[in-house]
């Protein structure tokens, strides 16, 4: 797998850095023809070789930046500060450019304390004490990020919405039975929606608090759009209360195959709460590999763990999320977050599993690579403008 730069601007290849800009003889200064990915329209490449090298990495990232493209196509519709933008890129870089670094985290905040009080309105329609608690840890982290305007204290911050996610598991335990997490579309959709921008700013504080800042600057927290309860035969259904666990996928601790389909998602509040919800499968943050404490000293194994912590930052910096992982049990899962030497790393099968994976990431390549081809199933080169 090629690692390609931290960050990057999305102005030129993300694998070797080519932007396209050539001098003659004469020192006239030319524009080679780059590739854009179809589907997101950001991802660039110099040639169809470095874009296959990146696509295990790009196909993570780029529903991320599709989402913020459609962010930027209805702003543009409906607010006249925006009619200019054309995707998630020149949106972002307008927020920066004419308030603050810091404008996109802001931005999204804004999204999610309005999506807040739109669905309060279906799982507290007598606007109880819950919803007015909710709202208010709500408006005291819009307020507390005002004060940001260079840089972010993701530490601080983080530790404040931990808090505010208890109130959030109090409030479930205190709701009525028809308006709780397991129940409510609308109180799902809120709950995995703060846990969405939540997981970005504990990941920006682990990049803060051990000092690679640098790999995902404050400008870039993704701009994530707010995901709603569809209607289904005349009642709201949220899509994203349970995880589809991926085909032949194993837990990451036991190597055990899951005897469900569906993960509890790592947002739910009730993931701890029963017996029964002990046992089923459920999905885990993958936080950045390191040994286990009594391996330390051992120089071969602080290699590889420096190797993975590497990856894992590229990983991380291109698609802006905690990567996800699976395990089958709660006792799994505590073991993946407090003390595993991990064997393996987010874009990789484990061990057992390597040769199969290395099988299907040719059929992936082949058949969900998005970018632009032309009838005889070569790759059209786009332009960069």
């Amino acid at each position: 797998m090629a690692l390609s730069v931290p960050y990057h601007p999305y102005s030129c290849c993300l694998i070797c850095g080519d932007d396209g800009i050539r001098y003659d003889e004469e020192l006239t200064k030319t524009q080679k023809d780059l590739q854009r990915c179809s589907s997101c329209r950001q991802a660039i490449y110099c040639s169809r070789s470095c874009q296959r090298q990146d696509w295990r990495v790009h196909k993570r990232e780029c529903g991320l930046l599709q989402d913020e493209n459609s962010i930027a196509l209805a702003l543009s519709a409906t607010d006249p500060r925006f009619l200019t933008i054309t995707d998630g890129r020149s949106l972002r870089n307008q927020l920066v450019a004419n308030i603050s670094p810091t404008e996109p985290f802001k931005f999204v905040l804004r999204e999610l304390s309005h999506f807040l009080r739109l669905s309060a309105k279906h799982w507290d329609p007598q606007g109880s004490n819950n919803s007015l608690i909710v709202i208010d840890r709500m408006n005291l982290t819009v307020e507390e990020a005002q004060i940001y305007h260079n840089s972010v204290d993701w530490v601080h911050l983080s530790s404040m919405l931990f808090g505010t996610l208890m109130v959030h598991n109090v409030v479930d335990q205190q709701a009525e039975e028809a308006n709780k997490f397991c129940q409510n579309a609308w109180f799902q959709a809120f709950i995995v929606n703060f846990g969405e921008v939540l997981d970005r700013i504990k990941l920006f504080a682990i990049l803060q608090e051990n000092d690679y800042g640098h790999f995902l600057p404050d400008c870039e927290f993704p701009l994530i759009q707010m995901k709603e309860p569809i209607l289904v035969g005349g009642k709201f259904f949220f899509p994203f209360g349970r995880t589809l666990i991926p085909k032949g996928k194993r837990c990451m601790v036991c190597h055990d195959n899951f005897s469900q389909s569906t993960a509890i998602s790592s947002h739910d509040p009730n993931r701890t709460k029963s017996e029964e919800l002990r046992q089923v499968p459920r999905e885990v943050n993958f936080l950045p590999p390191r040994p286990n404490y009594q391996f330390l000293n051992d120089p071969q194994v602080n290699e590889k763990t420096a190797q993975r912590l590497k990856t894992w930052l590229h990983i991380v910096a291109r698609t802006k999320r905690i990567p996800k992982e699976f395990v089958c049990s709660e006792d799994c899962e505590q073991h993946a977050l407090y003390g595993r030497l991990f064997e393996a790393h987010p874009l990789e099968r484990l061990n057992k599993d390597r040769s199969e994976s290395d099988e299907s990431d040719v059929d992936d390549d082949k058949n969900d690579n998005p970018i632009d081809r032309d009838k005889d199933g070569g790759v059209k080169d786009r332009v960069v403008v």
